[in-house]
């Protein structure tokens, strides 16, 4: 017999809860398969009996007995021969960040500057702690490792951690993580499109909206792939970049709302300022 994830958190959550009954498909399986629990009416009654037997069904597969927490990694689940180190553990990526050290940044006495294209991955308590003057967020991954290309970029100006914003598979939840726990002024480097900007205004402590000049971005915001970028996150994010309360954010939305086109970041590489 193998447990389906369904199965085994039914039977982890029989020991945890011991409720007198269940009213579920599974829990009628059970009752009529393995002859766990009662079936009395359109419910399934339990008796200690019953709890004994779903302790002895999880053992007996090598299953644990209480679900795994949810900081679980796959080598914890990959203990029990039954079940599967990618069930309720927690994603490969969680709890990294991404980051490039400029001008000095370190973590324990050890440089976080890295050769180019290069990273480190750190967990949200070890970037805590890297030391920093100002904290960079760069929101794609492909400029994030080649900023150095972006020669009119500060990145020299101080200790300037670059952070990568993250996406769906890492780095979200614990990039606003970590500037909350932190102090220093916050810069960010981000597409010039309303999605770009809404990032910008979203965090705390921003200091400085890292874009080319003006008559740069007049002059290179134009076709299809411009307006592309515009009209794309117009309509989720204009109603938070009318109420816009940074100068550079709300500057660069006015500028931004009167070329209805944008750039994006890989796009700013070679821009002269």
């Amino acid at each position: 017999m193998v447990l389906t994830g369904i199965e085994r958190r039914f039977l982890q959550g029989l020991l945890a809860d011991r409720p007198a009954v269940r009213r579920s498909q599974t829990s009628f399986d059970f009752s009529k398969h393995f002859g766990l629990g009662v079936l009395s009416g359109s419910v399934v009654q339990y008796r200690t009996v019953d709890f004994e037997r779903a302790e002895q069904i999880l053992q007996g597969l090598d299953a644990p007995t209480r679900a795994l927490p949810q900081t679980a990694s796959r080598a914890d689940a990959a203990e029990y021969a039954g079940m599967s180190e990618k069930s309720g553990t927690r994603p490969p990526h969680a709890d990294s960040i991404a980051v490039r050290g400029f001008g000095g940044c370190t973590l324990a006495g050890a440089s976080l500057d890295m050769p180019f294209r290069c990273y480190a991955v750190l967990t949200l308590a070890e970037a805590k702690d890297a030391q920093a003057d100002r904290i960079l967020v760069v929101e794609n991954l492909e400029t994030f490792r080649e900023l150095e290309t972006y020669a009119w970029l500060p990145l020299r100006s101080g200790r300037v951690l670059a952070v990568w914003r993250g996406d769906r598979t890492a780095g979200g939840a614990e990039i606003n993580a970590l500037i909350q726990a932190r102090s220093e002024p916050v810069w960010v480097f981000t597409d010039f499109d309303p999605a770009g900007l809404g990032i910008a205004q979203g965090l705390p402590r921003l200091d400085g909206l890292l874009l080319p000049t003006r008559a740069w971005l007049v002059a290179t915001s134009r076709g299809d792939r411009g307006r592309e970028l515009f009209f794309k996150s117009e309509a989720q994010w204009a109603p938070t970049l009318e109420l816009a309360t940074n100068a550079a954010v709300r500057e660069a939305w006015t500028l931004l709302k009167e070329l209805r086109a944008g750039v994006g970041q890989e796009g700013m590489r070679k821009a002269t300022v």
